[in-house]
């Protein structure tokens, strides 16, 4: 798999347009900034000591609290369980020859897959979204991970050619 195509690119966190992303649930189609390159174990780490100084309201807001610190407890220790290669996929070099986080290549459809934290939208067209009837646990979670960084953390599957950086360069071969 060719990533010549990343070679020139910094090695620090990167500000990247994805055009016209289709979300598959939804039909929704938007235009993405996203902040990848980044260090994801950070991040939750951030967000792990944010949730444990978050004092809850009610006892529905403890039971959330304590979900989320378990769960971002378990994603840290599930990133050093598996930190290592997977066949199926192609890591990407920066222009030092040390791995990007935040983008791999899968080896037979050539398809990017990256993730990082949404920094804008644009919505180009409207999609058509279910009613979701959350439970007040589900609620209190979302507000509590509102407070943190997570709450923006988004994963694309996109083509090369959807992909832009911020210095104006398409992310082609």
């Amino acid at each position: 798999m060719d990533t010549t195509f990343f070679q020139g690119m910094r090695p620090s966190s990167t500000i990247v347009t994805i055009r016209e992303y289709e979300s598959k649930g939804s039909g929704e189609v938007a235009n993405y900034q996203l902040v990848f390159h980044i260090n994801y174990r950070n991040a939750l780490e951030k967000a792990l000591r944010i949730v444990e100084d978050f004092n809850p309201a009610n006892e529905i807001e403890e039971i959330a609290k304590q979900e989320l610190i378990q769960s971002y407890a378990n994603r840290i220790l599930n990133i050093e369980e598996n930190d290592h290669e997977d066949p199926h996929y192609s890591l990407v070099a920066d222009e030092n020859g040390i791995p990007v986080k935040g983008i791999k290549i899968h080896n037979e459809s050539g398809k990017l897959h990256m993730w990082g934290f949404v920094i804008g939208k644009e919505t180009l067209k409207d999609g058509t979204f279910k009613e979701v009837k959350s439970s007040e646990k589900t609620l209190a979670k979302k507000k509590i991970e509102a407070l943190t960084t997570l709450s923006k953390f988004r994963q694309f599957i996109v083509d090369r050619s959807k992909v832009v950086v911020s210095e104006g360069e398409h992310f082609t071969p």
